[in-house]
C-alpha cells in the first residue's frame, strides 16, 4: 500500500523536525534570547517544566506507537497536538530565529499531512487491527 509507505516517512520526517527544533534552541541569537527572557509572560515556570516533560516524554513514544500503528499511539499524537496548541495559546509572546520558524512551519505542516492521514485516508484502518 503506497499510502501507508507515505504516513511512516511522514513520521520520520516529523522525528527529524521534532529533533532539529530541540537543537536549534540552542543556537538562538542573543536578540532572541534577550526578547524572550523580557517579554515571556507565561503561567509559571512549574507548570512550564511540566509541560516540557511532558512534550519531551510523550511526542517521541506517540511518534513510535504511530510508526508501528498502534491505536493508542493514534490517541497520544493527537493529544499532545491539542495540548501543544493550547499551550502556546497561553504561553504568551515568544521570538524565533529565522531557522527555528522555519523548522516550526514545517513541523505544523507535516503533523497537518499526519492528522488528515491518521483520519481521513486508508491508513485509519491500520490502527483498528
Amino acid at each position: 500500500m503506497k499510502i501507508k509507505n507515505i504516513f511512516k516517512k511522514l513520521i520520520l520526517i516529523e522525528l527529524a523536525l521534532f529533533i532539529l527544533i530541540i537543537f536549534s534552541i540552542f543556537f538562538e541569537s542573543q536578540a532572541v534570547i534577550n526578547f524572550n527572557e523580557v517579554y515571556n509572560q507565561s503561567l509559571s515556570v512549574t507548570f512550564d517544566m511540566m509541560a516540557f516533560f511532558i512534550v519531551i516524554i510523550g511526542y517521541p513514544v506517540a511518534i513510535y506507537l504511530l510508526y508501528n500503528f498502534k491505536s493508542f499511539g493514534k490517541q497520544l499524537y493527537l493529544f499532545l497536538t491539542i495540548f501543544g496548541l493550547v499551550f502556546i495559546i497561553f504561553s504568551g509572546p515568544i521570538a524565533s530565529d529565522a531557522w527555528t520558524y522555519t523548522i516550526d512551519i514545517l513541523g505544523c505542516a507535516n503533523t497537518g499531512a499526519i492528522l488528515v492521514l491518521l483520519y481521513f485516508s486508508p491508513v485509519s484502518k491500520e490502527f483498528d487491527k
